[in-house]
């Protein structure tokens, strides 16, 4: 309560408002529990809470965040999701969200920038992204890393997928004739004696259209 006043002062904001808007703000960041415990007893997400009530005492019509969600588990990551679109729908506050997390920007961005060194290289909506690559994507799963990197190397042996990459425990690659890619796989496996834990065909992510527009997945392509 005592940052949250300290902010308002700063901004000028009448005590009467002021009180009225901090109570408003406490409740809806699910900051009432907190109330009896010194700041510097709090978990790093329920901080980050609270520094951005702070920063909406004086109802700014624009609020830039950097990264708020960086480095949280997953419950305290979803909480914060909820508290932004909280900001942009209750108070209808524009946020400018910088992230790098693909799945938070697709979540809660009516329009998303992806920028590669300072350079804007797209500005559209999440489903006029993700129109930027036509067709489906093949995954194929697996159990740790270093086995989707072994399979890659194989497939890539045998030139019947293009634009391999790992990413995670998986392999992502162009799916080209769905069905057809899809038997060819599933076959050239079998045959390799390949285990693997899912197959599929998937629509393009904005992590995909992120790697095609930047060329960054160029970097995990395992070519040989």
């Amino acid at each position: 309560m005592e940052n949250m006043i300290f902010q308002s002062r700063l901004y000028k904001v009448g005590n009467g408002t002021a009180k009225k808007r901090i109570n408003i703000l406490i409740d809806s960041f699910g900051l009432s529990k907190y109330l009896k415990y010194p700041v510097a007893s709090y978990s790093g997400g329920v901080k980050r809470r609270l520094d951005i009530a702070m920063n909406m005492v004086s109802m700014p019509k624009i609020l830039f965040l950097d990264e708020p969600t960086v480095g949280m588990e997953v419950a305290s990551r979803k909480a914060m999701w909820e508290i932004m679109q909280k900001i942009r729908d209750d108070f209808k506050t524009t946020i400018f969200l910088t992230t790098h997390y693909l799945d938070e920007a697709d979540q809660l961005s009516d329009t998303i920038c992806i920028m590669k060194e300072g350079h804007e290289l797209v500005q559209e909506t999440p489903g006029n992204l993700k129109e930027y690559i036509r067709q489906n994507i093949l995954r194929i799963g697996f159990s740790e890393k270093k086995k989707a990197e072994e399979c890659a190397d194989i497939l890539t042996k045998e030139h019947i997928l293009t634009s391999i990459n790992v990413r995670e425990c998986s392999i992502f690659a162009d799916a080209g004739d769905d069905q057809k890619t899809f038997k060819n796989v599933n076959k050239r496996l079998w045959e390799k004696s390949v285990s693997f834990e899912a197959i599929e065909i998937v629509q393009p992510s904005l992590e995909d259209v992120f790697l095609k527009l930047t060329g960054y997945g160029e970097e995990v392509i395992k070519w040989r």
